[in-house]
């Protein structure tokens, strides 16, 4: 018996590292996808799916950018950013869309939103009348006075927000309207009607509806195909990135990582087409 856990024990010292990381990383991805289900596994694929899509329609504009372009990077490096930034925006947006529908589940009385729902129309109201920043902040009067061109700006939109903010407070005491968290409350009725529908968003995004083994041994397959994508990204990724294909390690590499060192290399000429920063 010990001969035998020997011989198992000098044949997984055998393995390569890249196999190890790569199978931790697929049993990791595979665990998560079982956990979540098969329904919500798709979801969160859909979104992975928009935010590149959206990533590759944008990413040369936004490399274009001056700030972009003020990073001093090489083109292809600069578009690279630019990809990643896009995508990693629109995940970073997906994780606040969860948060605000799981906040919104919570919520029993809208009246406590009150407020907050009254301020945030204000903020989008400024936002709206941002275009206007401008001729404010190129007055000859505030010229003179601030003579920074972006100090100028900010502080054209914190007195356009405060402008509308007095505003109205003003009309609200004209009117003899008092904005509380009482119910009734003014804003009840929208407010609700907004709780409901992220309610509803809440459990269409978390496919609440679904539970069954079948659905969690499909997150895990599906998992499964996100890790191994994910994978083949990050591969594609460093090996057109100098500081990492150029090492000894890179290139000399055995195992898992070679094998998807080929495939990287095999559907680059094809995604290249499409990315030009893996020309």
């Amino acid at each position: 018996m010990s001969e035998f856990f020997t011989n198992i024990s000098n044949l997984l010292a055998q393995v390569d590292w890249s196999s190890w990381v790569t199978v931790v990383t697929l049993l990791g991805f595979s665990a998560l996808g079982f956990k979540r289900g098969m329904a919500k596994e798709l979801i969160y694929s859909g979104f992975t799916i928009f935010g590149l899509i959206m990533a590759w329609w944008f990413y040369q504009d936004l490399a274009s950018n001056p700030l972009m372009i003020k990073m001093g990077l090489s083109a292809k490096a600069t578009m690279a950013i630019a990809f990643g930034a896009i995508f990693i925006s629109i995940h970073l947006a997906k994780e606040f869309l969860y948060l605000l529908v799981a906040k919104a589940s919570t919520i029993i009385d809208p009246c406590v939103l009150n407020k907050s729902f009254l301020l945030g129309i204000l903020l989008v109201s400024a936002i709206g009348l941002s275009c206007y920043v401008d001729i404010f902040a190129n007055f000859n009067v505030v010229q003179e006075a601030i003579a920074n061109k972006y100090l100028r700006i900010g502080l054209s939109s914190t007195m356009i927000f405060i402008a509308i903010i007095s505003v109205s407070s003003v009309i609200l005491k004209l009117s003899n309207t008092v904005i509380h968290s009482v119910s009734p409350c003014i804003l009840q009725h929208p407010i609700s009607g907004i709780l409901s529908a992220l309610r509803f968003i809440n459990n269409k995004l978390n496919a609440t509806h679904i539970h069954s083994t079948n659905n969690n041994i499909g997150g895990a397959v599906v998992g499964l195909i996100k890790g191994s994508l994910f994978i083949v990204i990050v591969v594609l990724i460093l090996q057109n990135t100098n500081a990492i294909s150029l090492q000894l390690f890179w290139i000399e590499s055995q195992g898992a990582l070679r094998a998807l060192q080929e495939i990287a290399i095999s559907i680059q000429p094809k995604l290249a087409q499409y990315l030009i920063f893996l020309k």
